[in-house]
């Protein structure tokens, strides 16, 4: 989803697009930010009611799977790494690469921490959509 701001914002600089013709591959470092709960119960089982940490967090992610179609979240590519993972909450969040968004996370699997890569919508597989949106050329 793409939202136009009521207000300019004029204190960060926008995120850059990807550069499509330099596409994710296998063992990419990847940094995916989220601001959900942190914590987890018992086994890595995910807390629903966990309090929101007080600001952005991030987390380095290898790509361990380049871009695949799911019916239920379209173009997506996965990130992993040992002993860490995103949370409830980071759904949208940014996944960049060379200072530029290349995805979006979209799902964190299961109710268990740790237990399956990370999913995130490939930007690359609708960056000429977002263009046209976005009146950018």
């Amino acid at each position: 989803m793409l939202m136009k701001l009521p207000t300019p914002v004029t204190d960060v600089p926008p995120a850059q697009l990807p550069n499509c013709n330099n596409r994710l591959k296998i063992d990419d470092t990847v940094q995916l930010a989220g601001e959900g709960p942190t914590r987890t119960g018992p086994n890595n089982r995910r807390l629903t009611n966990s309090p929101m940490p007080p600001r952005l967090q991030c987390v380095d992610m290898k790509v361990v799977a380049v871009s695949q179609f799911s019916q239920k979240r379209g173009h997506i590519f996965s990130t992993a790494a040992p002993d860490k993972d995103t949370c409830r909450g980071d759904s949208g969040a940014a996944v960049v690469f060379n200072d530029m968004i290349y995805g979006v996370k979209a799902a964190s699997g299961t109710d268990f921490a740790f237990w399956t890569p990370v999913a995130n919508m490939d930007v690359c597989e609708y960056v000429d959509w977002i263009k046209e949106r976005a009146g950018l050329k």
